[in-house]
């Protein structure tokens, strides 16, 4: 059985998903009312962010509505990320699409919004291996996973609340933004491209591992939607895979304290 502390830590970047209604009830709903309250210097600061992220990887470009098209909307998603003690650590703003309005065979091909994730026996079962041949391990997230990828379909959106340069221009959208019915098969299809140019096979019983081998050394990627988890035979070849995916991707590490990794033995868990 895997601790909660592990899914946490999984999941930590899919906050806006997952948050208990008790946490969801202190974020603003809109960016009017981030940025007319108490905390509109923090709110700003990663609204800017997000939207400096969203330039930088060129989401979008301003176009004419083509006759007979309407565009999708788009929303603010705003989160206070709190540690496993509730002490608030960030604030964090998501610009999404509001896919649901998105008309299949249309906006997306029917094929087009499978995703797979990894298997949780799979995670289960290295930890386990971790534990008992002390192999190195590190945690990867990467920074604005579902904005990598480009869109084969022509999809136009709002421009966003709060940016709207009253041109009567509308966004086109060039790369995948969250929420977009596609954008996690698009991820999927980017970060597996990625993965072979940097030598790694994906593994046919579970897509989502990715595993590299030479000689005596070897490296695993296990992927959930933009977690990473790496397990490597030393950390001389953890180092190696941080720096090829920071060579295709934005990432961030993290480093997982391998002698915390342990099996207990009468409670049959994981503690990381």
């Amino acid at each position: 059985m895997v601790t909660e502390d592990i899914l946490e830590s999984i999941f930590r970047d899919a906050t806006f998903f997952s948050a208990r209604e008790e946490e969801l009830m202190e974020n603003p709903t809109t960016i009017d009312e981030a940025l007319n309250g108490e905390e509109e210097e923090q709110w700003k600061k990663t609204i800017d962010e997000e939207m400096a992220t969203l330039k930088k990887m060129g989401t979008w470009e301003l176009a004419d509505l083509p006759e007979g098209r309407k565009p999708i909307g788009c929303k603010w998603v705003f989160v206070k990320k709190r540690d496993e003690k509730g002490k608030l650590i960030k604030y964090k703003a998501w610009l999404i699409a509001q896919g649901f309005s998105q008309k299949p065979s249309v906006d997306f091909s029917n094929d087009g919004i499978f995703a797979p994730v990894m298997r949780f026996e799979t995670l289960r079962t290295f930890l386990a291996f971790v534990a008992s041949m002390k192999w190195d391990i590190k945690q990867f997230d990467v920074k604005g996973a579902y904005l990598h990828g480009l869109l084969q379909e022509l999809r136009f959106m709002d421009q966003p609340h709060g940016f709207d340069d009253r041109s009567g221009c509308v966004c086109k959208l060039i790369q995948t933004l969250y929420r977009l019915c596609q954008a996690g098969n698009v991820w999927n299809r980017e970060f597996n491209a990625a993965m072979k140019e940097i030598r790694f096979i994906q593994l046919k019983a579970n897509p989502c591992c990715y595993l590299w081998c030479q000689g005596k050394e070897f490296d695993m990627l296990l992927v959930w939607v933009d977690d990473i988890i790496s397990i490597a035979s030393n950390m001389t070849q953890n180092n190696i895979v941080e720096q090829d995916l920071g060579g295709k991707f934005e990432i961030k590490a993290k480093i997982c304290n391998q002698r915390r990794v342990c099996i207990d033995p009468c409670l049959s868990f994981f503690h990381l």
